[in-house]
């Protein structure tokens, strides 16, 4: 109506369009026209008029037809980005009443609880790369320790063969006495030196045997109750290492200090029987052969109907107690030994 008014023209009651005439003057001073003239007017008016009607209503509904393809791709995008909001949220019934403080509420909510599992799957990742990186570095470092001791037990090794040789060539050319015994005295410094560095580095460290079970299955089993209860409280064990061939395995355990270890050894006979395994000191090459000696001599006591206990480079015969003599590479006896300060 608003445009039909701008450009003059009104609508009576009948529905026909007249021009507002501004100058109502005019019409009285033309006189009053005959009744074909009136007719004709009408006539051609209204073709104008119609015209002019049909273009302005063609016009509203041209704007009515857009304005409702916006409506309904505003309706359209309102539902879709609802829809996402649905599918990404947990599930929920809410009330139309209720949509406008809870909706904001829950988004706010939503959001920081997603804020929050991002910042802890960030920091898991974070102290999960920290443990990664101090594992790498603590068996780096003991990599690296293991390559030196290598380095220098071979040096050493080749100090003593070196020396080995000069006293055979002395021995050979009949060297003088004294020189000799010097040179011997000095290769016993060296091997009792290597000796010592070796024990020192095997000082935590235990040996597993299996028993002789024939399921393999039941032995790895055992071996991994073993680690499950040495490990139960102190996390005692910090590296285990397969060492030896054959079917019965051997494992090497470094306990994280000689503490742990003692407390371990203390129940070996308790572990051992539960769980199919023999619990050793880790020997070096000459405490093995000081132990291989020692029980050959506790067999053939056995064999003489003798009850004989074996501990380290020591064992018992009834009441008595020998331990091993070093300089003499023999057992002797302890003369001040009584049963009540037995230990084994």
């Amino acid at each position: 109506m608003e445009a039909e008014k701008e450009l003059g023209i009104e609508i009576d009651q009948h529905g026909r369009i007249e021009k507002k005439r501004e100058d109502e003057g005019e019409r009285k001073a033309r006189g009053r026209p005959t009744k074909a003239e009136e007719l004709a007017k009408q006539r051609g008016r209204a073709d104008s008029l119609g015209s002019v009607k049909d273009l302005i209503l063609k016009r509203k509904r041209k704007e009515l037809e857009e304005e409702a393809a916006r409506a309904a791709e505003k309706e359209i995008l309102d539902k879709f980005n609802e829809t996402r909001r649905t599918n990404r949220s947990p599930p929920a019934k809410i009330k139309k009443g209720e949509e406008g403080k809870g909706k904001m509420a829950t988004e706010d909510l939503l959001k920081e609880i997603l804020r929050k599992m991002e910042e802890q799957e960030e920091e898991r990742k974070k102290d999960k790369e920290e443990i990664k990186n101090e594992i790498k570095g603590v068996r780096e470092e003991w990599k690296r320790r293991e390559e030196i001791w290598e380095r220098q037990k071979k040096a050493l090794e080749e100090k003593v063969k070196t020396m080995e040789e000069k006293i055979e060539k002395l021995e050979m050319k009949g060297a003088e006495e004294n020189e000799g015994k010097e040179m011997i005295e000095k290769m016993k410094e060296i091997e009792k030196s290597v000796e010592m560095t070796e024990r020192r580095r095997r000082k935590n460290n235990i040996i597993v045997k299996e028993k002789k079970l024939r399921n393999v299955k039941e032995r790895k089993e055992n071996f991994e109750k073993l680690m499950e209860e040495l490990n139960n409280t102190e996390r005692s064990i910090e590296e285990i290492q397969e060492i030896g061939n054959g079917e019965y395995k051997m494992r090497l355990l470094k306990c994280k200090n000689w503490e742990a270890k003692r407390d371990i050894m203390k129940k070996k006979k308790e572990l051992g029987r539960k769980y199919g395994s023999f619990l050793d000191d880790d020997l070096t090459k000459q405490e093995r052969q000081i132990q291989t000696e020692i029980r050959k001599i506790a067999r053939e006591k056995r064999e003489k109907g003798k009850r004989v206990t074996i501990g380290y480079q020591k064992m018992w015969e009834d009441n008595k107690e020998w331990r091993w003599n070093k300089s003499k590479g023999r057992l002797e006896e302890r003369e001040d030994f009584h049963r009540s300060q037995r230990r084994e």
